[in-house]
């Protein structure tokens, strides 16, 4: 799930350079990107991910453990 989000975060914010644990919001991110991250992360894991999750745990690592728990 990591490597994944990881993959999506990256793709929404355009970022090319090796981050390991990106903030959201710190390279770029808006409330409009927001949208987009959660619409693919509900198309790549089939979850209803809220959209405050990201602005409450803005990186990759910390939404991981959010898509797990719905996963669960």
């Amino acid at each position: 799930v990591d490597a994944a989000l990881l993959t999506l975060f990256r793709q929404v914010l355009g970022i090319e350079e090796d981050v390991a644990d990106p903030d959201f919001f710190e390279h770029g991110g808006d409330s409009l990107a927001a949208v987009e991250l959660v619409s693919l992360i509900e198309n790549t894991f089939g979850v209803a991910l809220p959209l405050e999750d990201v602005f409450e745990t803005p990186t990759p690592g910390g939404l991981a453990r959010a898509v797990e728990e719905l996963l669960a």
